[in-house]
C-alpha cells in the first residue's frame, strides 16, 4: 500500500487486505519524524532560489515550522512504527526523493 500518511489504521487495513508493505510519503516515526522540521527548512532555500528575499521566505515558513517543531516533541513518535512491528508489516517512508521529482515536474 502506498499513501501520503500512514498510521495504525492504514497499517491494519494493509495487513487485512494482504499487502506486503506500507510505504508512506511523510515520515511516521523515529528520527525521521523528529528531524522533519529540518527537512521543512528546505522550503526557505527553494523560495530564495525562486527570487523570494530570504527574510520573506523565513517569515513565510516560520509559523508552520514552529508547529512542526512542537508536534515533533509532543507526539508519540514511535506509535505507528511500533504498531507496524507488532503486526509484522514492513513499513517505510520515501519523502525527499518524491518531493524532488514532484518539484522538477512542476517546474517543467
Amino acid at each position: 500500500m502506498i499513501c501520503i500518511d500512514a498510521g495504525p489504521s492504514e497499517l491494519l487495513l494493509a495487513k487485512k487486505l494482504g499487502f506486503d508493505v506500507v510505504i508512506a510519503h511523510h515520515p511516521a516515526g523515529g528520527a525521521a519524524a523528529l528531524n522533519f522540521p529540518k527537512v521543512f527548512m528546505k522550503h526557505v532555500q527553494q523560495m530564495v532560489e525562486a527570487g523570494v528575499p530570504r527574510e520573506a521566505a523565513e517569515k513565510a515558513v516560520s509559523r508552520r515550522l514552529e508547529q512542526l517543531e512542537l508536534e515533533a516533541h509532543m507526539k508519540n513518535y514511535l506509535h505507528a512504527v511500533d504498531f507496524a512491528r507488532l503486526l509484522g508489516m514492513p513499513f517505510m517512508n520515501i519523502h525527499n526523493p518524491l518531493d524532488i521529482i514532484g518539484r522538477q515536474r512542476m517546474i517543467r
